[in-house]
């Protein structure tokens, strides 16, 4: 029974997370990219004749300060993204922790950890940001809040996808392939003649355009921070043997063909279907806007205290 509370806790937590928390960290991370606009207005302005428009003989030099619009979208979108890994480890941290005390119970889990039942019942009661502030994850191995943080984050930002790339490969092809849409946008409206206020509504759309890119960039890599430090907790917990990937389809007419789905059906190590050893890598990030979460599978001296 207490397997089911831990996992009935980790839904819920997991529901919040992406109904409260994960839109709020990708429009965050997204303000911080979407900021190199207002940079572009401020170049196209500076280079504008008193008509209005672009002399022809400035275009060159108005694609070449466009680099610097490049430079910001990499060390800023680099530097959100870190920001939205770090929001959805330390929730994560908090939903595997407070799970695990109100499954098990603070008693059971202070005896097979070694901990007094006071010091885990005090973490129970904690909100999320006093949790923080507390650093408090005595359920998950002892180790610190910014243990975990480093390791979520090195581990998503470091970690080579199918393709190929890293989190910064794919920030930096973000940002290039953004400045080479904007710099098309502009100098197709320079030699056009248009007023400078006609080539920054452009500039708007061409942001608007590439959008869902950024996008799915912020909430694959933010899942895949929140999937990490649901894992780790497992891996550094003596009363979690194993998690299951949990596949959540949304309606999507195509959800058979994803990995998560494979994964959630599969005996691979003959623990069950779907589940896996606590540091099994694929389950952490099985396809680009994956929603999968994970559950965990207690040891039997976790379910028999309980």
């Amino acid at each position: 029974m207490s397997e089911t509370k831990v996992n009935e806790k980790l839904a819920e937590y997991a529901g919040t997370f992406e109904r409260s928390h994960l839109p709020r960290i990708t429009n965050e991370a997204r303000a911080v990219i979407y900021a190199t606009r207002l940079q572009v207005n401020d170049v196209l302005s500076e280079h504008a004749k008193n008509d209005g428009t672009i002399s022809k003989s400035r275009i060159n030099a108005l694609i070449r300060e466009l680099e610097s619009v490049e430079n910001y979208a990499r060390t800023e979108g680099e530097r959100a993204l870190q920001q939205a890994v770090n929001q959805a480890a330390n929730y994560g941290v908090y939903a595997a922790s407070s799970a695990l005390i109100a499954g098990v119970g603070a008693v059971a889990l202070a005896n097979i950890l070694g901990f007094t039942p006071e010091a885990l019942r005090a973490q129970l009661a904690l909100s999320f940001s006093a949790f923080l502030g507390a650093g408090s994850i005595l359920t998950l191995g002892n180790i610190s809040l910014n243990t975990y943080r480093r390791y979520v984050r090195t581990s998503v930002f470091e970690r080579v996808g199918n393709d190929g790339k890293t989190l910064n490969d794919r920030i930096w092809q973000f940002a290039g392939d953004l400045r080479s849409s904007i710099a098309n946008t502009v100098r197709r409206g320079a030699l056009q003649g248009r007023q400078v206020t006609d080539i920054q509504r452009e500039v708007k759309k061409t942001y608007d355009n590439e959008r869902w890119k950024i996008d799915r960039l912020i909430e694959t890599e933010t899942m895949t921070g929140y999937r990490e430090a649901t894992a780790l907790g497992a891996e550094n917990s003596d009363v979690v043997k194993g998690v299951r990937i949990v596949d959540h389809p949304d309606g999507h007419s195509h959800h058979q063909t994803h990995e998560c789905y494979k994964y959630a059906r599969a005996d691979e190590h003959g623990m069950g279907k779907g589940v896996y050893p606590p540091g099994t890598q694929k389950i952490l990030q099985p396809h680009p806007n994956c929603r999968a979460t994970l559950h965990y599978v207690l040891t039997e001296e976790a379910t028999e205290n309980a």
